[in-house]
C-alpha cells in the first residue's frame, strides 16, 4: 500500500497492490453476503418468499463497490467524518483496510479543516486560518438577543483551535522539517 500524504489531510492519497485489493474484495464479498444473509432472514421472518441469489450478481456488485472504494481512497473524505450527512466511502474503505488517515479528528474539526483548505491555500495558511479563527455574524441570525450567538461561536473557536492544533501535529508528522521551514 502506497499511501501519499498531502497538506490537506482530507485528500490524503491511497493506492493499492494486489494483494490489498485482494483482501479488500474478500472484505467487501463478505459484507455483501452478510446484507444479503440478513435480508433473507428478515424475508423468513416477515413470512415472504426469500429472494433468490445469483452469485454473479453478488460478484459484479462487489466489483463495483471495490471500483468506488478505490476512488474514494484517490479523493477526499466527504461524509459523516466531516459533518456532510452521508456515509464517506473513503473511512469505509480505509476501515477495511485497517488504516485511519484521520484518526484522532472530530468531525466538527474535520470540518474546519476542510473549510480552510477551501481556497487550496498551503498548510501553513490553513493553520494561520484556523489559529485566528473568527465567525462573522450572519444578518439571518434570528435569536433573540446575542446569547446563543456568543455560546455558538465560542464553540466553533475551540474547534477551530482543536483542529489548528490537530493540522500542526499532522504536518510535523508527515512532512519534513526542511519543507515546514521553507515556507
Amino acid at each position: 500500500m502506497k499511501i501519499q500524504y498531502t497538506e490537506n489531510p482530507l485528500n490524503t492519497i491511497i493506492e493499492l497492490e494486489d494483494n490489498e485489493r485482494k483482501m479488500l474484495y474478500a472484505k467487501l464479498y463478505d459484507e455483501e453476503l452478510d446484507r444479503l444473509h440478513y435480508e433473507f432472514e428478515v424475508d423468513a421472518a416477515l413470512g415472504e418468499n426469500a429472494k433468490r441469489i445469483n452469485i454473479f450478481d453478488v460478484a459484479y456488485t462487489v466489483k463495483n463497490l471495490l471500483n468506488e472504494c478505490e476512488q474514494a481512497l484517490k479523493g477526499s473524505h466527504c461524509g459523516d467524518c466531516i459533518c456532510v450527512p452521508c456515509s464517506c466511502n473513503k473511512c469505509l474503505a480505509e476501515q477495511f483496510l485497517g488504516i485511519d488517515t484521520i484518526a484522532g479528528l472530530s468531525e466538527h474539526g474535520a470540518r474546519k479543516i476542510a473549510a480552510a483548505f477551501r481556497a487550496k491555500q498551503s498548510i501553513h495558511e490553513a493553520i494561520t486560518e484556523l489559529e485566528t479563527y473568527s465567525q462573522k455574524k450572519f444578518e439571518e441570525w434570528s435569536h433573540p438577543g446575542d446569547e446563543g450567538w456568543r455560546k455558538r461561536s465560542l464553540r466553533w473557536r475551540v474547534e477551530a483551535g482543536w483542529a489548528a492544533t490537530w493540522l500542526c501535529a499532522y504536518r510535523d508528522r508527515h512532512f519534513p522539517k526542511e519543507l515546514i521551514s521553507k515556507q
